[in-house]
């Protein structure tokens, strides 16, 4: 019997799964690419005698990933030391397991045990590396609206969900428009108005509704000319400037976002603004 992470109602957590015997880890030392299925998982699992704590988002970032159809082989291991301990792999069975879908992996066993401390210690690529070896423009705004996006379209701009790099890949694939937000969010004649990644998702979403709109709206935002201290637009402009520290939290972004549909509201109805707030048990505002 051994605490193996799956699903149990919300998230991810330990739970004791029973009669389940230890993977049979082949003697001495080698490697084979084998069909990883859950019922071997758990096997694996039973050997996760000396790992790191179980991140629960990376869990279930994977688990989208199978469920969707993006896992790929692509030479990472399932690796075992040369007494059987699981050294590496225990965020992707967890995944199979939860998913219940078998993968495609590299397993090697028999490594020295002392070879632990060096597991897992190179930069992970994350998706703004991804972004940017595949040529994309502007890969780390592109990446950060990308989650926007994704948030959105789950309808949870709360959400710390971790998007692997072959979900960002995939929502640009569904939403290639997105590139066009990007560019012009980050143009160098517009003022970074709270976020540019904001500005990009605003632009994006506002799309949706009126792109020329969506666009002037982004373009009178950034720069900021012949707007009067009605105009809903200064009024955000404003409000940005005024605020300071935490503009890379969830929070900020989330009333950012909110800020900018409300402005949106405003301007497309003529509806002069005088002040500006988003309450934290507001309902998040949808475009018009």
């Amino acid at each position: 019997m051994t605490a193996v992470a799956a699903r149990t109602g919300a998230g991810v957590s330990p739970v004791q799964i029973t009669n389940v015997m230890p993977w049979p880890v082949p003697a001495g030392a080698g490697s084979r690419r084998m069909t990883v299925t859950p019922a071997i998982a758990a096997q694996m699992l039973v050997r996760n005698n000396r790992n790191r704590e179980m991140v629960v988002n990376h869990v279930e970032s994977i688990e989208s990933d199978l469920r969707a159809g993006r896992w790929v082989y692509n030479g990472d291991s399932i690796r075992f030391d040369d007494i059987g301990n699981l050294l590496d792999g225990q965020h992707r069975l967890t995944a199979v397991v939860n998913a219940g879908i078998s993968i495609d992996t590299l397993v090697i066993w028999g490594l020295p045990a002392s070879v632990m401390p060096t597991v897992d210690t190179g930069r992970t690529r994350r998706g703004r590396d991804h972004l940017s070896l595949a040529g994309e423009e502007h890969p780390v705004g592109l990446a950060a609206v990308l989650r926007l996006v994704a948030r959105w379209n789950g309808l949870d701009l709360w959400a710390r969900t971790k998007l692997t790099n072959s979900a960002l890949v995939a929502i640009l694939d569904t939403h290639p428009t997105v590139r066009e937000s990007v560019a012009l969010a980050y143009s160098p004649d517009l003022d970074a108005v709270g976020s540019r990644s904001v500005m990009g998702f605003a632009h994006w979403l506002f799309s949706m509704k009126d792109r020329e709109a969506a666009t002037e709206f982004i373009r009178s935002i950034g720069r900021g000319a012949d707007l009067s201290e009605s105009d809903p637009r200064f009024i955000l402009r404003r409000t940005c400037r005024n605020t300071t520290g935490g503009r890379t939290t969830d929070t900020y972004q989330r009333h950012l976002a909110a800020y900018y549909v409300k402005v949106w509201n405003a301007w497309r109805k003529g509806v002069a603004m005088q002040v500006l707030k988003f309450q934290p048990d507001e309902t998040f505002p949808i475009p018009v």
